[in-house]
Parts: structure tokens; C-alpha cells; sequence
């Protein structure tokens, strides 16, 4: 599986929710759902290497299209907005 041999260094963050303003420090379905995703190391390596492996899936799909526009003659007379 992609990335799976790779450690994501982890952000410094201790501090981080206390330098918040107080109403955005209140539970809510945002702070549930990051405590859920990040609640352990192991938590946060799975959902860093799943979202790599999704951007990683975006970027090949890309590649492919200019591939193709390249090969059938388009690329030049085509605008990719993203």
C-alpha cells in the first residue's frame, strides 16, 4: 500500500488549541472529528498516509489527462482549471 513504509512527521501542536479563541475551543462536531482522526500516533499516521495516497491518486489521474491531451494533439489549445 502506498506510503505505508514511510513515517509522516507529526506537527507540534500541544499548544495549538489552547491559542485558539475560546469559542472555537468549545466542543463541536469539528473538534470531535480531530480527536477522533489524530487521537494517538498511530491515528494520525493512518489519516496523513490515506489523504498523501488520495492526493497522490489526483495528481497520476492529471498526469494522465495531459498525457492524453498531449497525444492527440489538444494540450496547446487546452486551460485546465483546477
Amino acid at each position: 500500500k502506498l506510503y505505508d513504509n514511510v513515517t509522516i512527521p507529526e506537527p507540534e501542536m500541544k499548544n495549538s488549541f489552547k491559542a485558539l479563541p475560546d469559542f472555537l475551543q468549545q466542543r463541536s462536531a469539528a473538534v470531535d472529528r480531530f480527536n477522533s482522526r489524530f487521537r494517538t500516533s498511530e491515528h494520525y499516521q493512518a489519516a496523513m498516509k490515506n489523504y498523501y495516497a488520495l492526493i497522490t491518486g489526483v495528481d497520476q489521474a492529471c498526469k494522465e489527462i495531459v498525457d492524453k491531451l498531449k497525444e492527440e494533439g489538444l494540450y496547446n489549445n487546452t486551460m485546465i482549471i483546477f
